[in-house]
């Protein structure tokens, strides 16, 4: 039974777990005697040059064997076999970007833990069989668990219809990071797509979507779930179909919770689709992206119980430019820096009943929209209950602790009105709405200043320790990183001289050549691997000055 929350997530929780430091060894001493002493075989480094060699090579990997691709032109391949957690099977380039993918696809089909790094595909991509309909991708994670795509660069060809990554079917904690996407002008094409089959073996989809939209409905076992996208350059999109697209299966998938995680991805003249994000399943976060000039909006289309926080959206007044939209219910919009959007900055829908034969947007529930900052609005301007064909209101709304400035003629407004709607300590200027009481809409000037582009609070700004302190208690941090204090201020951004942690991303931050960590070297054992007739005093050593080294005796993963 899915489940939609009702209260704010813990959302730092979802952060991938960081492996605890190990104590620093400038020599490692063991006494061992020859039976504990279980010195094992290195994992192999096989190196390939043609299409032959590679699929000879991706037939027999075994776990902690690394496939490496001499510079050169090569066909998509299929890897079937599995690597374990500390011992991954890795395809990767000789060089980085060297090794391109000129044709058909890669296919990771059913396996775990194996590593996609370094490459470059060109391909226009390939068909298959993906969720029970034929589709078209460039890589395609089938049932695929804990695998990962990695620094790699997409410029797909000719690419019509193809979904760059495709991560399909019952696929599990799998990660695409640090890669470059982009150019793109074909249609009907999306640079990553999770999702799943629409088909639950022995459902009929309800025509009225009431029941499950509330928690009632099925689990769809063949669902992507926990997928992370993150450190990504997603650039130059064209023609037709939404950057990310997270479910968009239909009901089956709307109410799924898959605990998708996109963070710290730059995404920049995205303009394919008035979505640049589209969600469409349940319990997901978008935090720390940014976003430039990309005519479109993050969008929460239909689903339960995301988040998006955290983002710098930086729109320069480009034609098409938009923030957020929401749809459906318990969803969370804070800490968000929404800046010259032309469109809607922030959008709450109004909605069609789930019964009706027109059914296209929901209606908004239990929404929480508060600390976000949205600045030089010279356009449309945060909307209340927008579109839909029955006009069903949003319903328990909480609207607090945010700042809207710009010279708009219009900053906020009402569309069809909500139903028990709570607003509260929102700093609005230079004009306020109409029928707000002060204590809902305070129209006085927030005192902004400049700080590397962003407009912040400058230290007589009304907003210092202002916001309404029952509307705050999951918003530890602002939208740079800095903690809030306990008379929190109103707005994306806290007042503070604390370093600043997160601001937004350039090219430098993302994409394959970003926080590339040096490996260290290969550790020496002395005395050597060989026959002892007595315990031996074995030092462990590096020769990368700082190095943590690991070690086991028995096989088991080093701690």
């Amino acid at each position: 039974m899915q489940i939609p929350h009702k209260t704010p997530p813990s959302f730092d929780q979802r952060s991938a777990p960081v492996a605890p430091s190990a104590p620093s060894l400038k020599a490692l001493t063991t006494l061992v005697s020859l039976a504990a002493l279980a010195l094992t075989a290195s994992a192999a480094t096989i190196n390939v040059n043609s299409n032959a060699s590679l699929a000879s090579a991706l037939s027999g990997a075994n776990p902690g064997d690394t496939i490496v691709l001499a510079n050169g032109s090569y066909a998509g391949f299929t890897v079937s076999r599995s690597g374990t957690a500390s011992a991954p099977i890795t395809v990767e380039a000789a060089n980085q970007g060297g090794a391109t993918i000129s044709s058909g696809f890669i296919h990771l089909a059913q396996n775990s833990y194996v590593i996609i790094q370094g490459l470059t595909l060109t391909t226009p991509g390939a068909t298959a069989t993906i969720d029970g309909s034929s589709g078209s991708a460039a890589i395609w994670l089938e049932a695929a668990r804990n695998c990962r795509v990695s620094r790699c660069t997409f410029k797909l060809a000719g690419a019509s219809g193809t979904q760059w990554v495709t991560v399909a079917g019952a696929s599990d904690s799998n990660r695409i990071d640090h890669c470059e996407f982009g150019p793109n002008s074909s249609t009907g094409t999306r640079y990553i797509l999770a999702r799943g089959n629409p088909t639950i073996p022995g459902v009929t989809p309800p025509s009225d979507r009431t029941s499950w939209a509330n928690g009632n409905g099925p689990v769809n076992p063949n669902m992507s779930r926990n997928t992370r996208i993150d450190h990504n350059y997603f650039h130059d999109k064209s023609g037709t179909g939404e950057t990310i697209g997270l479910g968009a299966i239909g009901v089956t998938g709307d109410y799924q919770n898959t605990n998708s995680l996109v963070e710290y991805n730059l995404f920049v003249n995205c303009d394919s689709d008035p979505e640049i994000i589209t969600t469409k399943s349940s319990s997901n976060i978008i935090r720390y992206n940014t976003v430039r000039t990309c005519s479109g909006m993050f969008s929460l289309r239909a689903g339960n119980g995301s988040s998006i926080y955290g983002n710098f959206m930086l729109q320069g007044r480009k034609s098409g430019t938009g923030g957020i939209k929401i749809y459906e219910k318990n969803h969370t919009i804070f800490n968000n820096y929404i800046d010259s959007a032309d469109q809607y900055p922030i959008l709450i829908g109004a909605g069609d009943s789930y019964s009706g034969g027109h059914f296209s947007h929901a209606q908004v529930f239990d929404a929480l929209i508060v600390h976000n900052t949205v600045v030089n609005l010279f356009d449309r301007p945060v909307i209340m209950g927008h579109g839909s064909t029955d006009h069903l209101p949003p319903t328990d709304v909480v609207f607090a602790n945010n700042i809207i400035q710009g010279t708009a003629a219009t900053l906020f407004t009402v569309s069809t009105a909500p139903s028990n709607p709570t607003y509260s300590d929102n700093i609005i200027y230079p004009n306020g709405p109409s029928g707000f009481s002060a204590g809902q809409f305070e129209v006085v000037n927030p005192q902004f200043t400049t700080v590397n582009g962003l407009q912040k609070l400058s230290s007589g700004s009304p907003a210092i320790n202002a916001a309404n302190q029952n509307y705050f208690s999951f918003v530890t941090d602002d939208m740079d990183g800095q903690t809030r204090n306990s008379h929190r201020d109103i707005g994306a951004d806290e007042f503070s001289s604390a370093p600043i942690v997160r601001q937004p991303l350039t090219t430098g931050d993302v994409g394959p050549l970003s926080d590339l960590t040096p490996q260290a070297a290969a550790p020496a054992f002395s005395p050597g691997g060989g026959t002892y007739t007595g315990a031996q005093s074995v030092t462990i050593t590096s020769a990368t000055s700082g190095t943590s080294i690991r070690y086991t005796t028995d096989g088991s993963a080093p701690s």
